[in-house]
């Protein structure tokens, strides 16, 4: 077993990193200071040079699932640079961006609340 190696990961094993956002203000500063130039910042934690699929999801709670890799990790946060960032993507983005810094981006986010179930009286 000396002679033994650790397969390469593959895409499909990438750690998932979730960048949440409950604002349309943080949105729109994710917006012009990474998320328009191929890059987002997040919360701290993870490994440098990490292929990951960054979840973000914003007010509208649409979430939208990119690939990255982590270019920086400090106890301020988490730099990410979008791989495959082309034009068609940073469209897909702006698209995003304008649905969840829509004033009733809040109101329209689905719920996770449960319904109150109705209870069968105790015999």
């Amino acid at each position: 077993m000396a002679g033994r190696t650790r397969k390469p990961r593959s895409s499909r094993n990438r750690r998932l990193a979730v960048l949440e956002m409950t604002t349309a203000a943080e949105v729109e500063a994710q917006w012009k200071q990474h998320l328009a130039h191929g890059g987002a910042y997040g919360a701290p934690g993870g490994k440098l040079h990490a292929l990951v699929n960054l979840l973000i999801v914003g007010p509208a709670g649409m979430p939208i699932e990119l690939p990255a890799k982590t270019v920086y990790c400090g106890a301020d946060g988490t730099g990410y640079e979008l791989t495959g960032f082309t034009a068609a993507l940073k469209h897909e983005l702006a698209e995003w961006v304008r649905a969840n810094t829509a004033p009733d981006a809040a109101e329209r986010a689905p719920t996770t609340k449960m319904q109150k179930l109705p209870r069968e009286p105790k015999r």
